[in-house]
C-alpha cells in the first residue's frame, strides 16, 4: 500500500512487527484500551487495507484483543471493515 508524506510516496508495511511482536494495527489496537484515540488510528489503517484478521506474534487477531478486553468500539470498528 502506497502512502503521501510530505509529497513523497512511502510503502506502508502493515506485517512489519515491533520488537514485541506486533504490527501497527495490532500496537494500535491494544493501546486503545488505554487510550480511544488509538480507535481512529485502527480505523485509518484498515481503511487503507490493514487486514483485521492477521495475527500478532502470540498468534492473536485484534477480534481476539477486543473480546479478551471488552472492548466494544473496537469490535464496531472491525465489524464496519
Amino acid at each position: 500500500m502506497e502512502h503521501y508524506e510530505d509529497g513523497n510516496i512511502t510503502q506502508i508495511d502493515f506485517d512489519t512487527l515491533d520488537h514485541r511482536g506486533n504490527n501497527p494495527l495490532h500496537l494500535a489496537a491494544k493501546l486503545s484500551k488505554k487510550d480511544e484515540l488509538y480507535l481512529f488510528i485502527v480505523e485509518y489503517l484498515l481503511s487503507i487495507g490493514a487486514k483485521f484478521n492477521s495475527k500478532d506474534k502470540g498468534g492473536w487477531s485484534i477480534i481476539d484483543e477486543s473480546i479478551t478486553n471488552l472492548n466494544i468500539r473496537l469490535l464496531g470498528i472491525i465489524f464496519d471493515h
